[in-house]
């Protein structure tokens, strides 16, 4: 799945991240961050804000400086899913949990446990955050990390007006 930012197309397909001209498909510039095929499918796909690229793989999380287009931190750990960022803050999803960094400078932040395995992306809102696994959708506080609800259902999570659909 790419991604489209400020007049950019951008993939990330065998742990190669490429900028592509939208009209033409043509290859700007690409980095290549490693991959490690554990199974048949990336499931992962890159999320840009602001001039980085946040990327999930099997070798660890990845922010990349899209002007520069270098590695601007990583983080260690075999990362799933798709990326997500709010409030410049990045979750990302390891070992059934959901680990947030600061988006600018890779620094920990905290984790909000899940339960099995994690899928989709997690989703953040002003005062939530939110994810999907095998049996629940998880709901937590952002500031405490405190579990606020879990839900006996499961599905991918989008925000339509103001909405979270699940």
């Amino acid at each position: 799945t790419p991604a489209w930012h400020e007049g950019v197309v951008y993939s990330f397909v065998e742990g190669i991240l490429i900028a592509h001209d939208p009209e033409t498909g043509v290859e700007s510039w690409s980095l290549d961050v490693g991959w490690d095929w554990s199974a048949w499918s990336m499931t992962t796909a890159p999320v840009v804000d602001g001039n980085a690229a946040y990327l999930a793989t099997s070798q660890g999380l990845f922010a990349v400086d899209i002007d520069a287009q270098m590695t601007l931190w990583h983080i260690e750990g075999n990362y799933s899913g798709i990326p997500a960022i709010a409030n410049g803050i990045v979750y990302a999803f390891v070992a059934g949990a959901v680990e947030s960094y600061d988006a600018e400078t890779g620094d920990y932040l905290g984790i909000y446990v899940g339960d099995g395995t994690l899928f989709g992306q997690p989703l953040g809102t002003d005062d939530k955050l939110m994810f999907s696994g095998a049996d629940s959708i998880w709901i937590y506080d952002l500031e405490s990390r405190v579990e606020q609800m879990r839900l006996e259902a499961t599905g991918y999570l989008t925000l339509a007006d103001g909405r979270t659909i699940g």
